[in-house]
């Protein structure tokens, strides 16, 4: 069983020991990660599709401290290996462009893996 989130409420909570997974690296999973990098948690991003446009955001996210970005359809299938994040996967954060039956988010699910919306996320950050 994961740790509880329930300490996590606001910007200045301590994201530093956090591991994890941001589906989608579109405007919405780009901010989100970008964010949780700069908060010092420990985030690998998935996305479907390998286009030039998510390989240059990937570029970026890992510039500014994300640990890695999985593309293509491979990376969608299931939850990702947690080695370069601790080794497991705190919470599961995704934009509502992802399917509740996508394979990503149906692990977490079955692995008993929170699984938050980008807007829970803003939420539990906008406030200092």
């Amino acid at each position: 069983m994961n740790q509880t989130l329930d300490h996590l409420s606001t910007w200045d909570s301590n994201w530093s020991e956090l591991s994890v997974v941001v589906t989608g690296i579109g405007v919405t999973g780009f901010s989100v990660a970008d964010t949780l990098a700069e908060l010092g948690a420990a985030v690998i991003v998935v996305d479907g599709k390998d286009t030039a446009e998510n390989r240059k955001a990937a570029e970026t996210l890992k510039i500014v401290g994300v640990k890695d970005v999985l593309l293509g359809e491979d990376a969608v299938t299931g939850l990702p290996d947690a080695t370069g994040i601790g080794g497991n996967i705190d919470v599961v954060i995704t934009s509502p462009g992802w399917r509740p039956d996508n394979a990503v988010l149906m692990a977490a699910q079955q692995a008993d893996i929170p699984v938050w919306g980008d807007i829970e996320f803003a939420w539990r950050v906008c406030q200092r």
